[in-house]
């Protein structure tokens, strides 16, 4: 069993995404995978989101490698896929811009260890 450890900025970039549960919806309904696409119930996602929530503020992850649910496993995918943490630093001076793209690595990186099939974080 594996757990991740995340610091405080890493969990600042997997809340940006799952502060916006309606987003991760719109998404969900057009998903290719007809079962995912069935979850798209708000008190679906809003519940999943709370519950990986709380996941990553006790710094584990386990179910990542255990237990995760198919939803949870595509929600926690598209909170890096579809992230638009590294755009909101864009403005910001390449110190700051280049500390964002740090961070989003180091999380891809985490939970591709801890088993999830995960691409980028967008840096654009």
């Amino acid at each position: 069993m594996m757990t991740v450890s995340f610091s405080p900025k890493e969990i600042e970039l997997l809340k940006h995404r799952l502060a916006v549960p309606d987003a991760l919806c719109d998404v969900l309904c057009d998903a290719e995978d007809d079962e995912l696409a069935k979850l798209a119930v708000g008190d679906n996602v809003d519940r999943a989101c709370t519950q990986i929530e709380a996941k990553i503020e006790r710094n584990s992850v386990v179910f990542v490698v255990t237990s995760a649910t198919p939803l949870e496993r595509w929600i926690l995918t598209d909170v890096i896929e579809g992230s638009t943490y590294v755009a909101c630093h864009s403005e910001e001076p390449p110190a700051v811009r280049a500390a964002a793209i740090r961070v989003a690595k180091s999380v891809v990186r985490k939970l591709r260890a801890a088993g999830l099939e995960v691409g980028d974080v967008p840096v654009y």
